[in-house]
């Protein structure tokens, strides 16, 4: 039985064919080694080229042509095509948006060339381009006096004409705090006068040291609008609201904000489903003090 199989099987049998090319691999292989650097050049082309298309302004319709090229002439399969525009898109996005602040109609051609070349809308969102163009374009419409107003979940009483203009949900807070503990060592000799029992001869000199530490105050929900930033805790209870104009000043982390207020200690604000937003929290903030603080200032001077 063992025999009749064996004489069934022939050599054409075992001989797989190019996934890129169509064409016989060889023996037991699907691929060509030629094929995949080929593909591979290809598939860096075709992002070279998105990434060009994002940081310049152009529309996909501008660089269709140049992809469609680039993926015959390199037999790039069409899976890896779309792979290779998000991946390019994606990278592109994130410098242009932290570079510097973008615009809606910006945002609007970028994400032109992600929809126009068959990505869904979820995908695109779950890019870190996508949400750091959205920082930035947010940014933008804050120095431009341009702002819409937050439309997630608030659980915060705002005052009236208080505008929200983003807010995030499990944040950290942690605090500066002052924590105390004593040294002491003995002054003089010490005298063995047993099995692990000891005299010590002179008085206990000591002294308190004090340090700063940064502890975990509470998670929760962060809000910022055109008058003041507010925290709720949701493991604590802790909830308060810093108005601008109590605000010192703002010190940006890579994944983190902190704010000093007037005679107290720093209060750091670390989104936990965002590791790379503390650019943005620093200059939306910053922004949104400085526009609070000029107006205020403005009506002060000029009281009716």
């Amino acid at each position: 039985m063992i025999r009749a199989i064996e004489n069934k099987v022939t050599i054409g049998d075992c001989v797989g064919i190019c996934t890129y090319c169509g064409q016989k691999a060889g023996w037991l292989s699907d691929v060509h080694t030629a094929c995949i650097e080929k593909a591979e050049f290809g598939i860096a082309a075709i992002n070279n080229v998105v990434m060009d298309a994002v940081t310049t302004g152009k529309t996909y319709d501008e660089i269709s042509a140049a992809i469609k090229s680039i993926s015959a002439q390199n037999a790039v399969p069409q899976d890896k095509v779309v792979l290779s525009i998000k991946d390019g898109w994606s990278k592109a996005a994130v410098e242009k948006g932290v570079k510097q602040p973008v615009s809606d109609d910006e945002l609007s051609i970028a994400l032109d060339v992600f929809k126009k070349a068959g990505i869904t809308s979820e995908e695109m969102v779950s890019t870190a381009g996508f949400r750091q163009m959205a920082f930035s374009c947010i940014l933008w419409r804050v120095l431009h006096d341009q702002m819409t107003p937050y439309e997630g979940p608030i659980t915060f009483n705002l005052h009236r004409d208080e505008i929200p203009v983003f807010g995030m949900a499990n944040v950290l807070l942690s605090e500066e705090r002052k924590t105390s503990s004593y040294e002491g060592t003995y002054g003089g000799a010490t005298i063995r006068i047993g099995n692990g029992l000891y005299y010590h001869l002179g008085g206990v000199q000591g002294h308190r040291v004090q340090s700063n530490v940064v502890q975990e105050v509470d998670y929760g929900d962060f809000l910022m609008t055109t008058e003041a930033v507010y925290f709720g805790g949701t493991e604590h209870g802790i909830n308060f609201r810093i108005p601008y104009a109590h605000i010192v000043r703002f010190n940006p982390f890579k994944d983190a904000v902190g704010i000093c207020k007037d005679g107290s200690k720093q209060q750091t604000f670390a989104p936990q489903q965002h590791n790379d937003c503390g650019w943005f929290l620093f200059n939306v903030l910053q922004a949104l003090s400085t526009r609070t603080n000029g107006r205020n200032a403005h009506y002060a001077g000029n009281p009716k």
